[in-house]
């Protein structure tokens, strides 16, 4: 199992401090508002969360099982980059990779949204998250390191050691093998009780947020395997 060798995740050294903008999607758990976790950015709070890429992978996770639009915006310095992507939403983890016409640009951060559109005709009772990410250069070392490795457990540890969240979570949340979940969600473990240990609100929450989420896939795994 992953989890049994995860080195962990390191939040980088004097990583950038957020904007003030609030990240709360409100008090509902989802457009229903039953759900056992909410909408959330999967992302640092207490910092903006690092990638080196500038095609990065997006990433958060819906409570409802029941599909509504999600729209995705992308804003740097002010100024909207992309026209938001509609999307239908499903439940569990969803992600959006940048496209390559609009590339980000390497020593510049950004904001990015989601937003679940509980009810079209009343724009106020839609649910929307923020993070915030930054784009860097890939430090020479890890480019070395990189290079010699192709599976994508050893590639998201690697760049988890080196602080560089974005790039750690895309390695293995899209692929659906047992190995490359437990990696996924041990990166949750480590945010989250990171978010925890902060002092400010936003981040309490966001590690809050990943708790729940943690708690929804291991009462799915277990109800998987019992009714196999």
């Amino acid at each position: 199992m992953a989890s049994a060798v995860w080195a962990g995740y390191t939040p980088p050294p004097n990583p950038s401090a957020p904007s003030d903008r609030g990240y709360t999607a409100g008090t509902r758990n989802g457009c229903a508002g039953n759900e056992q976790a909410a909408l959330t950015a999967i992302a640092p709070h207490s910092y903006m969360g690092r990638t080196t890429s500038t095609r990065p992978t997006l990433a958060w996770f819906v409570p409802d099982q029941t599909s509504y639009p999600l729209e995705l915006s992308l804003v740097g310095s002010g100024t909207q980059l992309t026209t938001p992507v509609m999307k239908e939403s499903k439940s569990g983890f969803g992600h959006w990779t940048i496209p390559e016409e609009q590339s980000l640009a390497k020593n510049q951060t950004y904001r990015w949204q989601v937003a679940l559109v509980c009810n079209p005709n009343r724009p106020s009772a839609s649910l929307v998250v923020e993070a915030e990410i930054e784009v860097v250069e890939m430090p020479p070392d890890l480019a070395s390191a990189l290079a010699t490795v192709s599976d994508p457990v050893m590639r998201s540890q690697l760049y988890a050691k080196a602080g560089f969240w974005y790039d750690a979570f895309a390695e293995v949340m899209p692929l659906q093998d047992a190995a490359a979940r437990d990696a996924a969600l041990a990166l949750l473990k480590d945010l989250s009780n990171q978010e925890l240990a902060q002092s400010s609100q936003p981040a309490r929450q966001q590690g809050q947020r990943l708790q729940q989420i943690l708690q929804t896939q291991s009462s799915k795994a277990t109800a998987n395997s019992q009714s196999k």
